[in-house]
């Protein structure tokens, strides 16, 4: 496949972003470097091991500084791409300001994952997000906006859904996800006026394209519900190369 758009590509995001080497997954098998294989051009990957949508905002401003372009000029990038929001839709066990000062106090961390995180599982409780819906709408805006001036193009990644351990341990994430998903699309949709063409959602989980790709979303998923098995990687990639390539920017 043909170099689609200039190059390097961008991308945001959280550890879904990464290989798991504790699954024999190797850095070059993680779907942004499976992107870049595909598509070609240089990458450039800013991602945070359990980074909220607030955290993400931090990391595309950190890379305005560095490389927005000049009024008049080219753009830096090519794409970039988007992927966040498991962590804003799972339940938080204390209030955030609550969350902050228990993690000042040594050991506890470990108290509350030993013994509010189980109470919280066998009372049904669900919790409140990380994230409330409108702050991930308001960071999603945020994003594209400051994105807008970094990258001719954007695809901002549906959240995978959850199984297995994650839905098993955070009741009600699955219902949350679809929520938060909802507010991606109508995100993306509120902000394609910014510049023609500019931001697009790539969803790679809808069930009739996984399964007529021959895919079960549980093989595209690791254990603990929420990181990508290698299988995984490869789709997301196939899935972000495709929507690339269609919405590719003339010339």
């Amino acid at each position: 496949m043909k170099p689609t758009g200039r190059s390097p590509i961008l991308v945001v995001g959280d550890s879904i972003a990464f290989a798991r080497r504790y699954k024999a997954q190797l850095l070059p098998e993680a779907w942004p470097f499976l992107l870049r294989e595909k598509v070609g051009g240089n990458l450039l990957l800013r991602a945070d091991g359990g980074a909220t949508s607030t955290a993400v905002v931090e990391q595309v401003e950190m890379m305005l500084n560095y490389f927005a372009a000049p009024a008049g000029e080219e753009r830096t990038f090519g794409w970039a791409i988007v992927q966040m929001g498991i962590v804003d839709c799972c339940p938080r066990a204390l209030p955030l300001w609550l969350s902050r000062l228990v993690d000042r106090v040594p050991g506890g961390g470990r108290l509350v994952a030993r013994s509010v995180l189980p109470a919280i599982k066998a009372t049904g409780l669900r919790g409140r997000p990380w994230i409330s819906g409108p702050r991930f709408q308001h960071n999603l805006e945020k994003i594209l906006r400051r994105l807008e001036k970094l990258a001719d193009r954007v695809a901002v990644l549906a959240i995978a859904p959850p199984i297995k351990f994650l839905v098993e341990n955070a009741p009600g994430v699955g219902e949350r996800v679809e929520q938060y998903n909802a507010l991606l699309a109508q995100g993306v949709g509120r902000l394609a006026g910014l510049r023609p063409g500019f931001v697009q959602y790539c969803n790679p989980w809808d069930e009739p394209g996984v399964r007529a790709a021959g895919h079960r979303i549980e093989d595209l998923l690791l254990e603990d519900g929420h990181h990508l098995s290698a299988a995984g990687h490869a789709w997301v990639a196939r899935r972000l190369a495709g929507t690339m390539a269609e919405h590719a920017p003339a010339g």
